[in-house]
């Protein structure tokens, strides 16, 4: 995302100054925190957003450049541009409702959490995001078991989570599972 698309992201444009920024910041996180109800993913844009205006302005102590003096994308192709493996860990973790209840997420460590069924046949799925290589990027699922019952096998698990993510970014991910047999 570049400084428009930050502006954009926060429902500005132009030059505003930093206090209409933090104003725009504040209303936007607060109406789509995952806490009220919204989306991660949506969360984590508006995040990088305000990230990219408060390092463009140097926490708010110069203007915001004028778009003339940004630099202009360059698009090399028709295709859309590789997605990198954090956001695709925050799509997985908008999509984990769909199997259970996110537990936790670490975009930087590319760690997600959810728990999947329910007692006494419940069990832990974690996926780890690998970085990006030729083929695609990596994701490797595990399903611990947490009660005294087998959960639901880890390939229908992760079934249902990979088709709940848009085409795009399922077709990104090259998918592998094992059962975790520890106890």
């Amino acid at each position: 995302m570049n400084v428009d698309g930050a502006l954009a992201a926060l429902g500005l444009a132009g030059q505003p100054d930093w206090a209409t920024v933090r104003r725009a910041y504040r209303t936007r996180i607060s109406g789509h925190h995952p806490d009220v109800g919204g989306r991660s993913i949506d969360a984590a844009q508006i995040n990088d957003a305000y990230r990219i205006l408060r390092d463009a302005t140097c926490e708010g102590t110069v203007a915001i450049p004028l778009a003339t003096e940004r630099p202009k994308p360059v698009i090399t192709s028709s295709t859309q541009p590789p997605v990198d493996p954090e956001e695709l860990l925050l799509v997985l973790a908008d999509a984990a409702h769909t199997v259970g209840h996110l537990v936790f997420v670490d975009p930087q460590a590319g760690i997600l959490e959810v728990v999947v069924g329910e007692p006494p046949g419940s069990g832990q799925l974690t996926a780890t995001i690998g970085e990006r290589t030729a083929e695609g990027i990596p994701v490797s699922f595990t399903l611990e078991p947490l009660g005294s019952e087998p959960c639901e096998p880890i390939q229908h698990v992760v079934n249902r989570l990979m088709q709940d993510l848009p085409h795009q970014q399922r077709s990104e991910f090259l998918v592998q599972t094992e059962e975790d047999q520890s106890r």
